[in-house]
């Protein structure tokens, strides 16, 4: 019954006109802008969503129609509001607390004039003046609570008013849009509909996410990011070593997985952001599932060109987000597609991303080309990334061969070299980790004249040993700070504090 359903879903889809389809995901994020402006009223997402609007929407893509042009530059407006309202509210607190404390110096005696009376006289003023005082301040504090409450319920009720703006353009939006493309309205969603999908997409138990996820998909049907969370769902399930399914479990879950993530592709033909995190997972994610499949050798260049796709959409969607171009460089060698891979080490290496992992990377590339091919410009991009890792790093690179050797001499000249790396780097952690506990230790006994750099002063060079011993002599024969100093060598524990840093170095 689940797969009738899902099928005749799939079929309405596929006939409907693209630019109606276009239409409905524009007003579904902007629903899904404004359910989380509200929700959450978070200055961290209100950046998200200015963002998201000014820079990563991509026109050309987007209906041209003069409601969504609207509802937009509303929504932009209502995040300026916002965000100015977080400095007013800021405002409004420093001014109550600064006024609290000038309320709590007034309920202070003027002790200049008390004391000019007689001592007879004094007791009495002050007990007026304290009691006074004390009245003064309580009408004053509430006086302050009062004015505060009412900036605050200003600023409540001013946000109830954008709220309801909002509300009320998205509504506008929503009527204006189903008149000029008339659409089915059960393809538009709800705010309620997009809070419950939230609530869903926060389950931690996945069989039961992907449950809940099932009984809301007739309602979600146009809407790409609920498939990608469909989709992901289903493949950590098949994924989950934890959860005790049988292998055909599996299997099934990767198919729907494989489904979802299918139908998540032909809803997002027309992808109307720049940049978009979430269908560049869509792709690695299918490619991943589409690389377990064993298919005939006739099938076999049909799915390769598929994932080669797959990756090139991750790869165009990542924009600067270098751990997802990562991935991609993983996943172009997983096919072999070097040449791919290459480009985007060499982008990654320039951002210095990893960059000795990536370099190892790219410089066994070139040595690949240069051995299969003696292509030039391979050796040159060779010696070009040596330069630009550096004398420090370029020992990590696999080395060019000389004279006469291969591909089997290289490996083995390229391991030896690793060992010595290897070697290399744990000799310098030791060593940091030894400098560091070692300031540390000798930082337990305080410095009597206290220093200009923490670092010189506590190292183990001959010429901080003397400094110290010195400091510490000449304390010791000043009859005047000689006590003192004892006192903070008894107060600093020394026992102690060395036992709790031995643990910390563990």
């Amino acid at each position: 019954m689940r797969a009738e359903t899902e099928e005749v879903v799939k079929s309405t889809i596929d006939d409907m006109d693209q630019n109606v389809l276009r239409a409905v995901y524009a007003l579904n994020m902007c629903t899904v802008s404004v359910s989380q402006i509200i929700d959450y009223n978070d200055v961290y997402i209100l950046e998200q969503e200015y963002d998201a609007i000014l820079n990563n929407l991509n026109l050309e893509k987007m209906p041209k129609a003069d409601a969504l042009k609207k509802i937009l530059v509303e929504l932009l407006n209502t995040i300026t509001f916002f965000r100015i309202q977080e400095i007013r509210k800021k405002e409004i607190e420093e001014q109550y607390q600064r006024r609290m404390k000038n309320a709590i110096w007034s309920a202070v005696p003027n002790i200049n004039m008390i004391v000019s009376g007689k001592p007879l006289a004094i007791a009495f003023s002050i007990a007026s003046q304290v009691g006074i005082g004390y009245m003064n301040y309580r009408k004053e504090k509430n006086k302050i609570a009062d004015e505060r409450h009412k900036e605050e319920l200003e600023l409540k009720i001013t946000a109830i008013e954008q709220f309801h703006a909002l509300r009320r353009e998205l509504f506008t939006t929503a009527w204006e849009l189903a008149e000029e493309y008339n659409f089915e309205d059960r393809l538009r969603l709800t705010e309620k509909q997009i809070k419950q999908y939230n609530q869903i997409l926060m389950d931690q138990n996945e069989l039961r996410k992907y449950e809940r996820l099932e009984a809301i998909a007739e309602k979600f049907e146009a809407f790409p990011p609920f498939w990608y969370h469909f989709g992901h769902t289903a493949a950590s399930i098949a994924g989950d070593k934890s959860l005790n399914l049988y292998d055909n479990q599996r299997k099934e879950f990767r198919e729907k997985a494989k489904n979802h993530f299918s139908h998540y592709e032909k809803l997002n033909k027309f992808n109307i952001l720049r940049e978009d995190q979430m269908t560049a997972a869509f792709a690695l994610e299918y490619v991943d599932l589409l690389l377990l499949e064993k298919d005939k050798d006739t099938e076999e260049n049909e799915k390769k060109n598929k994932i080669r796709k797959l990756i090139d959409i991750a790869n165009n969607m990542s924009g600067t987000f270098l751990d997802i171009k990562q991935l991609c460089v993983i996943a172009y060698l997983k096919i072999g597609s070097t040449k791919e891979a290459a480009a985007l080490l060499k982008q990654l290496v320039n951002e210095e991303y990893n960059t000795i992992t990536n370099a190892k990377i790219l410089s066994r590339i070139y040595i690949s080309e240069y051995l299969e091919s003696g292509d030039a410009k391979a050796k040159l991009e060779y010696n070009v990334l040596k330069m630009r890792v550096g004398e420090k790093k370029e020992r990590y690179l696999f080395p060019m061969p000389q004279l006469g050797e291969g591909s089997n001499d290289l490996s083995k000249q390229y391991l030896e070299q690793l060992k010595y790396c290897v070697k290399d780097d744990f000799n310098t952690v030791i060593y940091q980790w030894v400098q560091k506990y070692v300031l540390e230790i000798n930082a337990l006994i305080p410095a009597p004249y206290g220093y200009e750099s923490y670092e010189d002063y506590y190292c183990n060079s001959k010429s901080a040993f003397t400094k110290r011993d010195d400091d510490i002599i000449r304390i010791l024969k000043d009859t005047n700070q000689k006590t003192e100093y004892l006192q903070r060598l008894e107060n600093a524990e020394l026992g102690h504090g060395l036992i709790d840093t031995l643990n910390n170095s563990l």
